[in-house]
């Protein structure tokens, strides 16, 4: 199965984190440390790396990224307001990011590789290079919204707010590796750049892995069980119904485009979530156990959609 080798390697480096955490190797400072650097320099790289590598001018196809944006878009609303609800507002960003931002780019592309082949995954990886960035820039958004760093007046906190969205890094990455990607600089041309980008982006990853396992407690799991189950819900099945419904009746996508984009947002709460959770005053541990929790249950979810998809249970004609 495509998903669970890819799945598998996921746990091995999050179960490391855990067992390096309880043995002490891995003490608060360093777990500090590997988020700052990931948030700052190693996320960013990746950011900008994989999105000014495409040529959106020749390889853009308008229907399936617009379906997989209003799919991420009306998530995004819809779970904005639920946790609007809760009482604890440290907790709103884990819940409201774990509902709509989808692992699109290191899941999602291996996964539709191995279900579709090599050119359906060419169509995704266009369809990431859009998602990413407004994956990211939503999630500052609605960080930026439920936290409370700022205090002071409202306009002061507007202002904190509003600061804290522009320079964010994961942000800036996009924005800028968006306009080189439509001006068609040649900035990764340049070996220096693009080598250096890739050792950093190649951190990435694996170093996020290792904090999402020294901040997994499984009594936190336990004590939000519900919550969590929600979220699960919403990013493993609700979001890819609503994708459905965008898909098929509203763009009009059939075969393998409309495939594609299901399985894309069908995928697990994306792992670059909990960075951003460490870095922009949300529950940290309640995100890593929304990041497990959707990884492993997306091994049952995307394994089912792809058997209704195959079997015509979900029209795709």
């Amino acid at each position: 199965m495509a998903i669970l080798s890819i799945i598998v390697p996921i746990f091995l480096l999050i179960s490391a984190g855990f067992g390096l955490r309880r043995k002490g190797f891995i003490t608060d400072d360093v777990k500090n440390f590997l988020s700052k650097f990931v948030f700052y320099a190693a996320f960013p790289a990746l950011t900008f790396r994989s999105i000014a590598s495409f040529d959106f001018r020749t390889t853009m196809d308008l229907p399936l990224v617009a379906a997989n944006l209003s799919s991420t878009g009306i998530m995004f609303v819809l779970s904005f307001g639920a946790v609007m609800l809760l009482k604890a507002r440290h907790k709103r960003g884990a819940l409201h990011m774990g509902s709509f931002r989808s692992n699109q780019g290191y899941l999602g592309l291996p996964v539709v590789n191995g279900f579709y082949g090599a050119q359906a995954m060419s169509r995704a990886a266009v369809v990431n290079g859009f998602d990413s960035p407004l994956s990211v820039i939503l999630s500052a958004v609605a960080l930026e919204t439920y936290g409370t760093r700022a205090g002071g007046s409202r306009l002061k906190e507007l202002g904190a707010k509003l600061l804290g969205l522009v320079t964010n890094p994961i942000v800036l990455s996009s924005f800028l590796a968006l306009l080189v990607a439509y001006l068609r600089i040649p900035v990764l041309s340049v070996g220096l750049v693009d080598q250096t980008l890739a050792l950093l982006a190649g951190t990435s990853l694996p170093l996020a892995l290792l904090s999402i396992g020294c901040s997994l407690e499984i009594g936190k799991l336990l004590a939000n069980l519900r919550p969590v189950l929600a979220v699960a819900a919403a990013k493993l099945l609700a979001l890819p119904a609503i994708a459905f419904v965008l898909s098929y009746f509203v763009f009009g996508l059939r075969g393998s485009d409309l495939a594609v984009n299901l399985v894309l947002t069908a995928m697990p709460t994306s792992v670059s979530s909990y960075i951003m959770a460490c870095e922009m005053d949300t529950d940290e541990e309640l995100m890593a156990s929304i990041i497990g929790l959707t990884t492993f249950a997306s091994v049952v979810t995307v394994s089912l959609l792809q058997w209704a998809l195959a079997s015509g249970l979900i029209p795709t004609t």
